[in-house]
């Protein structure tokens, strides 16, 4: 902007220092080629305010806390939406003719619909003031359905009346699901950041948690919520869309959001300081150890919980996954003691306990599955549950493959996802077939629970199955541990009644999931990074990824227990990848791509929409987030490669996303990871190694 500004916009609310509408604001109108100012107003007497919006020819106002419903007296004319919502938040000066609206709904509806269908979905709404009134307008215009919870009851029954919804006490809200929370309190605003609006143990029954507070960027109640297994939407992304439709009502131009959001983002700083900003490399070369498989110790696990006698299980990976496993076995009647850097498991004997209560198992989507098959050895009424993310996370084809073996296996809530409840009274047997399997996870259950069933156990599989590498390993630790399993033609798997797991000593190898980082981290930075804990002949699928390392121009060197990968230009052109058999690797595979020239499409990918996140959505929006031009297919993305820029990547709560994009960060300057401790679900030591590089 040259000389004095040609237009000027405001800010009017009491008090407005906090405030990070002028640094968003400015910038954009700069971007727009606008010589324009937008200024803060802290506002004493509203009535000669507005009539100032006429003496000094203010184009615009934003109206904030606590002038949003008192303004409409002054104004000249309220909009549609503005007048049934009951609060303005924008203020229009059309040749001195200044008419209200109201933008907060259209932030709330942008901002959700990013991780959400809202229509027929159920929201809970905590508050009843104008930001609540705005969110209510929006999610039934959307066609959803919110409910009211507030801490002055008579407010919020009075406000539910009028909207024509229900009104909850918070204690109530404990007793069902519900889609998502919107929080339009101030409870939890900078600089009162501590107190949550909502008691942390209610956030497990909700899939998607949303705070309009964008300062702290992360608040309370978002922490809890991550905590929870939430996908959490912070508060920046309803202010940025809310800000953006003002300035599109002010100068009828659309607003650069990206740039808006970048310069909020800059302004902020993730509470507990979890932004990790990636250094960029200048080694030559790098040594890093990956932990031990998480794959292979949850199948060892299963297997040393329902052996005869001890087993002592080295090289086991720590994480958040395998510590709820652990849990749930310790629940089943499984003695588990570490010492040192070895784990040792005094098996059942496949004879299950029965806790007494239900099994929370986090977010481990193998755990859940696993255990659905494991419980059905025992006697009694069994309930395995998780957070709101593993409770979308679909079990209908495991539980009817149970049915047919004669185990009285259900969700919970009927709609094919846990909580699910087995009544169980030993698992008889038999023959099942399953159609277009989504998970392996499926089979590999059935197969670790079969030893014990009454007669002999056949699971033939139709049509596509995706994961295949991960049966085999089940068949390979089952046979390990003494069992009786084989694969018989291209389809069918046996599992032998009466032949038991008997505990023994066992090797867990390096996990080929955690090696692939380091892998990219080479073929990036064109270095030589050699990988420790690694075999090269595992059964796991991810290790796959090498050769899609090797097709693509870089030198893999295999050792015993190790791989050295050195960087090299990549392979330039259109690329195909099917990742049906290791699905895992996309987010790794996507990040490569994005630095490669040329067009890579990865297909058969589906089912990572039911992972920890919706992994092909998620993906999608990061690699935009940086600059890459991606997009969604039925079944995969379409990657064009570039020049990726610097960004605060969301992570989805999702270890895969966060590790995937932090290796980008070695290359691409100003890369941050906005949430570094979620990384704990698979591999908690993945800083300490990167930093290696």
């Amino acid at each position: 902007m040259n000389g004095n500004p040609s237009h000027l916009f405001a800010l009017f609310g009491n008090p407005v220092g906090h405030s990070l509408s002028p640094a968003m604001h400015n910038i954009a109108l700069k971007e727009m080629g606008i010589n324009g100012l937008y200024v803060p107003i802290q506002v004493e007497h509203l009535e000669a305010a507005v009539e100032g919006i006429r003496g000094m020819g203010i184009r615009g106002v934003s109206v904030t806390i606590p002038f949003k419903t008192k303004i409409m007296t002054y104004l000249d004319a309220v909009d549609r939406e503005a007048r049934r919502i009951g609060a303005v938040n924008t203020v229009v000066n059309r040749k001195g003719r200044l008419t209200g609206c109201n933008t907060d709904w259209l932030g709330i509806v942008k901002a959700l619909s990013g991780v959400m269908k809202i229509n027929g979905k159920t929201v809970m709404i905590v508050g009843a003031g104008g930001t609540a009134r705005a969110a209510l307008f929006g999610i039934l215009k959307e066609g959803g359905k919110p409910f009211i919870v507030n801490r002055t009851a008579q407010k919020g029954r009075r406000l539910a009346k009028e909207w024509g919804c229900p009104f909850f006490q918070m204690k109530d809200v404990m007793t069902f699901k519900v889609d998502c929370l919107i929080n339009t309190t101030p409870v939890g605003m900078s600089p009162n950041t501590g107190e949550p609006p909502v008691p942390p143990e209610i956030l497990r029954h909700f899939g998607v948690v949303m705070d309009v507070i964008y300062n702290p960027l992360k608040t309370q109640l978002l922490v809890d919520a991550e905590k929870a297994g939430c996908i959490i939407l912070p508060g920046l992304d309803m202010f940025i869309h809310q800000g953006a439709e003002q300035l599109k009502l002010w100068t009828g131009l659309e607003p650069p959001r990206g740039l808006m959001t970048q310069v909020v983002r800059d302004a902020l700083t993730w509470d507990h300081g979890k932004t990790t900003r990636i250094e960029l490399v200048d080694h030559a070369a790098s040594t890093v150890r990956v932990p031990g498989s998480k794959s292979y110790t949850q199948r060892a696990f299963i297997c040393a919980a329902l052996a005869r006698g001890k087993s002592k299980l080295r090289n086991v990976l720590a994480s958040e996954d395998t510590d709820y496993f652990m849990s749930g076995l310790s629940a089943l009647g499984a003695r588990i003691q570490k010492k040192g850097d070895n784990l040792f498991i005094e098996g059942t004997g496949g004879r299950i306990a029965h806790p007494g209560k239900e099994i929370f198992l986090g977010n481990n989507g193998t755990a859940l599955r696993f255990f659905t098959s494991l419980v059905a050895l025992g006697k009694g009424r069994y309930e395995l549950t998780g957070t709101a993310r593993l409770c979308d996370r679909p079990v209908g084809a495991l539980l009817k493959a149970l049915n047919t073996l004669g185990v009285n296996g259900y969700s919970r809530r009927r709609n094919d996802c846990p909580p699910v409840i087995v009544e169980a009274d030993g698992l008889p047997g038999g023959c099942v077939t399953m159609k277009n399997v989504e998970s392996s996870q499926f089979v590999s259950s059935l197969l670790f629970s079969a030893p014990y069933a009454h007669q002999d156990v056949t699971v033939t599989l139709e049509g596509n199955t995706v994961s295949r590498p991960y049966i085999a390993m089940t068949l390979q630790v089952m046979n390990d541990f003494g069992a009786e399993a084989r694969r018989q033609g291209e389809n069918t798997y046996l599992v032998k009644s009466g032949r038991p797991y008997e505990g023994r000593d066992y090797l867990i190898e390096g996990d080929a999931s955690s090696a692939s980082y380091f892998i990219l981290a080479a073929a990036l930075t064109r270095r030589r990074i050699k990988i420790l804990n690694v075999n090269p002949e595992s059964l796991q699928g991810d290790m796959k990824f090498v050769d899609i390392i090797e097709k693509l121009g870089c030198t893999v060197t295999r050792g015993d227990e190790w791989i050295e990968v050195e960087g090299k230009p990549l392979a330039e052109g259109n690329c195909i990848f099917p990742m049906a058999d290791m699905p895992d690797m996309v987010p790794t595979l996507a990040v490569l791509a994005a630095f490669r020239k040329g067009q890579t499409v990865i297909t058969d990918s589906a089912h990572l929409r039911i992972k920890e996140s919706d992994r092909l959505t998620a993906v999608v929006s990061e690699l935009c987030r940086v600059g890459i031009a991606a997009e969604e297919t039925a079944d995969g993305m379409i990657i064009q490669g570039g020049i990726p820029h610097g960004a605060v990547i969301e992570t989805y709560s999702d270890h895969r996303i966060a590790m995937s994009f932090a290796v980008a960060g070695l290359v691409a300057p100003g890369i941050e990871i906005a949430d570094r401790e979620c990384v704990g679900k698979s591999f908690p030591g993945f800083w300490d190694e990167l930093k290696k590089l």
